[in-house]
C-alpha cells in the first residue's frame, strides 16, 4: 500500500496554487504584525519581504529557513508551497506533450 502525502498529490490544473507570499500576507494581516518589524526580525529588507508578499520573488531555501525561525512554520512547509506554486505555473504555461515511459532494456544472457 502506498501512502500519499500532500506534496505527492497532483492538483487539478484549474485549481490555482497560491504563492507562499499570499499565505504569509494573510498570516501577517491576521496577527496584525508590522511588516517592517517582521523584515527586521527575519534579517531582510522591507523590499525583499514585499517582493515575497506580492509574489514577485520566490521563497528560496535560505528564505524558508528565515521564515521557519521568524514565523514558526517549517522550512519544508514554505518550500513545499513554493514548489507547488512553481509546478502549477509551469503546467499552465507549457503544453507538455505526453512522454512515453522508457522500456527496460533486456540483458543479454
Amino acid at each position: 500500500m502506498t501512502t500519499k502525502t500532500a506534496a505527492s498529490i497532483k492538483p487539478h490544473p484549474d485549481f490555482r496554487m497560491a504563492h507562499p507570499g499570499e499565505l504569509l500576507a494573510e498570516d501577517i494581516a491576521t496577527s496584525r504584525q508590522n511588516k517592517t518589524a517582521l523584515a527586521q526580525r527575519l534579517g531582510i529588507t522591507r523590499k525583499m519581504l514585499y517582493d515575497i508578499l506580492d509574489g514577485t520573488s520566490a521563497v528560496t531555501a535560505n528564505m524558508a529557513l528565515k521564515l521557519e525561525a521568524g514565523v514558526g512554520s517549517s522550512a519544508e512547509f514554505w518550500l513545499g508551497l513554493q514548489m507547488q506554486h512553481d509546478l502549477w505555473k509551469a503546467r499552465k504555461a507549457a503544453a507538455v506533450a505526453p512522454v512515453k515511459p522508457a522500456r527496460a532494456k533486456k540483458r543479454a544472457a
